[in-house]
């Protein structure tokens, strides 16, 4: 074994070895290259197992690992097990069932679980003898809230809902003895999953095998399986495979106007509904990453009540297929029902079965990104920079810049248009989250022109506690966004481009006239398209060159006063604006995005599907005020994500892993007082203002500051110099505190969200 390059599997169960056989495995360990080694019912002791921890600790290729039904009880032994476990950079599946954990080691267990980067199953428990001892802990801890059994503590520290779960149906009786169920119990087998290289189950999945069928969790029939598993078990042991599931138009068949729905056979043919990864008006796929097992799975897809089969995937004729008969019934019904008479296939050898190796692509990305620190929440600066010009030009295409400035101004304005460009997009996503959610329906652009106050607002939706604004200011008239609207929308028709401005003289109206007007102007503009982001920008453009009508400016200097005074001061402010994205990328934001990493991603799974899920999350968190709703945080999600390139593409409805981080950190600005985040993000808004004012800003030098070498420069120059030089480091000490302070924001909402979830019996 020492000497061979070969061998892979080891199984030495069921022989008891003596203490030095055990100190030649340990030395064995840390210089063989096996992959499974199985030392069942061997007889260990803890001072064996004290032994083979030392021996595993300086092992690098062990993957999977069977210690089941040994004699090892000791907690401190257990805990060096464990230990050495929790640092192995390869183990992957490891069976401790059927050993005399005592109580003492459930700390041990879940920092296995929380730390390990490649454990992917864990057996565990199954100790029949540990029930008496548990009924005993019952009758002591009667009154008190601390676990009796280790299965009761590790169900309260990673998955309290289960726990919750089970605890109620303790307080029934069994149906058919009428006797209470017991929820939880060390001598039923605990077994943990994870798939990391799958990212829907990269968090961990529990599932009990109990010796009692009376058990919540007793019987195959009563586990709840994940959407597109096999079955709720280890499947490591189940050598069960990663396959993506895949149905792209029009590759694949027709275009799908509804949901699509996998029908496979290893979930017995029901609905597993798939993810609409990308969507235009020619091509849409949609897909399902699922965990089969070995053998031939045959599979359709559902959608538009009819079932189909993919032509550009391997399939068989239904005389061909292989399943045990009941099944086989229930596909040949699905598919006489509809016609069809070949079904797909996708084949796993059992011995082609590897376990993927380290960690998931998620995982793998913020471990390095943590290590070089480089950016883990979201895209460096240089990149996102990248894609918001790659916005723009896409944008610009649809622009009808020649109805809107002179041919010989066209490259300046563009140029200017660009530095806007950010500002611009970032109004936009505000009411598209609040209105469609990718795009702005056009009955609900009367939002964005009360707003920025150039509308006068509808007195009976104005929001209790609102400023009134006085009408001397507002410049526009409903007749006035209707005609802008239309041809920012229009699409080259001169009919519909030669639509003029009003020049209504403002006239006071009572509040039911305005009501009235308002009601008949969004019906004119129900059925309209809804806006995208280029023509939203054409519409700031056509906006600002009515508002500056009357004056001598050019295209470019309208579109910049319009943007600074009506956008940035009047519509891009707390809570929602402005949001330092450079702050994502420090060091001290990884650190507390990385130590936080398990919590995020459970709340992901939780609350990053959708922007209702994100509300409920607000919700819970009592961040609700008047300068704080719910069309508030339908922004706020829509800011979140990455901009599609192309203006006309729907973005996914939900928010990746990413895009999350990035939302709770906007959470975490809101849960500041509004006055604190101006503090904060001062800077972020205005540049840090130079010579007298700055040093009227920055108060005395103290001995602590920096020494300043000013050379042999005398009067004038030098004063200069010294103002250069103190603003250069008070800017730096200034952007590193506010970095500093972001990143303590974040940790202490993360810190609040852990606290609400014990209290809501959710994540904890």
């Amino acid at each position: 074994m020492r000497q061979s390059e070969t061998l892979k599997r080891v199984d030495l169960s069921e022989n008891l070895f003596a203490p030095e056989a055990w100190s030649c495995i340990s030395d064995l360990l840390k210089v063989t290259k096996i992959e499974a080694l199985s030392l069942r019912g061997c007889g260990a002791i803890d001072q064996n197992i004290v032994k083979f921890a030392q021996g595993l600790d300086g092992n690098r290729d062990l993957r999977e690992l069977n210690l089941r039904a040994n004699n090892f009880r000791s907690a401190a032994a257990i805990e060096k097990l464990l230990q050495a476990i929790t640092t192995h950079i390869r183990l992957a599946h490891v069976d401790l069932a059927e050993n005399n954990f005592p109580i003492e080691v459930t700390d041990a267990i879940v920092m296995v679980l929380s730390k390990s980067d490649s454990l992917r199953g864990v057996h565990l428990l199954a100790n029949v003898s540990a029930l008496t001892k548990q009924m005993r802990l019952e009758e002591e801890l009667r009154d008190t809230a601390q676990p009796t059994c280790i299965c009761e503590g590790i169900f309260k520290r990673m998955f309290r809902g289960a726990w919750q779960k089970a605890v109620d149906a303790t307080k029934q009786a069994h149906p058919t003895t009428g006797e209470k169920t017991r929820a939880f119990s060390d001598a039923d087998e605990l077994v943990l999953w994870c798939a990391r290289h799958v990212p829907e189950h990269s968090a961990w999945q529990p599932k009990i095998i109990s010796v009692d069928d009376s058990s919540p969790f007793g019987g195959e029939e009563r586990q709840a399986e994940p959407d597109g598993v096999f079955v709720n078990d280890c499947w490591v042991c189940r050598r069960c495979r990663h396959h993506n599931f895949r149905w792209t138009s029009p590759g694949s068949g027709a275009m799908p106007l509804t949901d699509v729905a996998l029908l496979a056979s290893f979930r017995d043919f029901e609905p597993v509904f798939t993810k609409r990864d990308s969507s235009s008006a020619k091509r849409a796929i949609h897909s399902k990453d699922c965990l089969i097992p070995p053998g031939s799975n045959y599979y359709l897809f559902e959608f538009g009540g009819k079932v189909h089969v993919a032509k550009d995937q391997p399939s068989v004729a239904l005389t061909r297929v292989d399943l045990p008969t009941a099944r086989k019934d229930k596909l040949l019904a699905i598919c006489r029902q509809h016609g069809l008479e070949k079904v797909n296939v996708v084949e796993h050898p059992s011995l082609s079965f590897t376990i993927p190796e380290g960690l998931g692509e998620a995982q793998l990305k913020e471990r390095i990104h943590s290590m070089l620190g480089d950016g883990m929440a979201k895209r460096d600066d240089g990149e996102h920079l990248h894609r918001l010009n790659e916005c723009f030009e896409a944008d610009w295409q649809f622009v009808k810049i020649s109805e809107l400035c002179h041919k010989d101004e066209e490259q300046e304005f563009k140029f200017i248009a660009r530095s806007r460009y950010a500002k611009v997009l970032e109004a936009f996503l505000t009411f598209a989250g609040r209105s469609d959610g990718c795009f702005i329906k056009q009955m609900d652009v009367f939002d964005f022109f009360e707003e920025i106050q150039l509308l006068e607002r509808d007195d009976f939706l104005q929001e209790e506690g609102e400023p009134v604004v006085a009408s001397s200011s507002l410049r526009l008239t409903l007749a006035d966004v209707e005609a802008l609207v239309k041809q920012a929308t229009a699409r080259g028709d001169s009919s519909t481009q030669s639509a003029t401005l009003a020049s209504h003289v403002r006239t006071a109206k009572n509040p039911r006239t305005l009501h009235k007007e308002r009601k008949e102007a969004v019906k004119k503009l129900r059925e309209g398209d809804a806006i995208n982001r280029a023509q939203f920008l054409e519409l700031c453009i056509r906006l600002c060159i009515h508002l500056h009508a009357h004056d001598t400016l050019s295209t470019k200097e309208m579109f910049i006063d319009f943007v600074d005074n009506y956008i940035d001061k009047k519509l891009l402010k707390p809570p929602l604006s402005p949001f330092p994205k450079s702050f994502l990328v420090t060091q001290e934001m990884h650190n507390v995005l990385f130590e936080n990493a398990t919590t995020l991603r459970r709340l992901h799974q939780a609350y990053g599907k959708s922007f209702g899920l994100l509300i409920t999350l607000a919700q819970k968190l009592r961040l609700y005020d008047k300068s704080f709703t719910a069309k508030h945080v339908r922004s706020l999600f829509a800011l979140s994500k990455v901009c599609p390139i192309n203006c006309q593409e729907r973005s996914a409805p939900s928010l990746t892993y990413e895009e999350f981080t990035e939302a709770i950190a906007r959470l975490a600005l809101v849960k500041r007082f509004q006055r604190q985040q101006s503090s904060l993000l001062e800077s972020k808004r205005t540049p840090l203002g130079t010579g007298g004012a700055l040093l009227a800003q920055s108060g005395p030098l103290t001995a602590s500051a920096p020494t300043l070498s000013l050379g042999k420069l005398s009067g004038a120059a030098r004063v200069a110099s010294l103002v250069d030089k103190i603003s250069g480091i008070d800017a730096r000490q200034m952007a590193q505190q506010k970095s500093i302070a972001f990143a303590k924001c974040v940790e202490k909402l993360i810190s609040l969200i852990k606290d609400r979830m014990r209290e809501l019996q959710g994540l904890s």
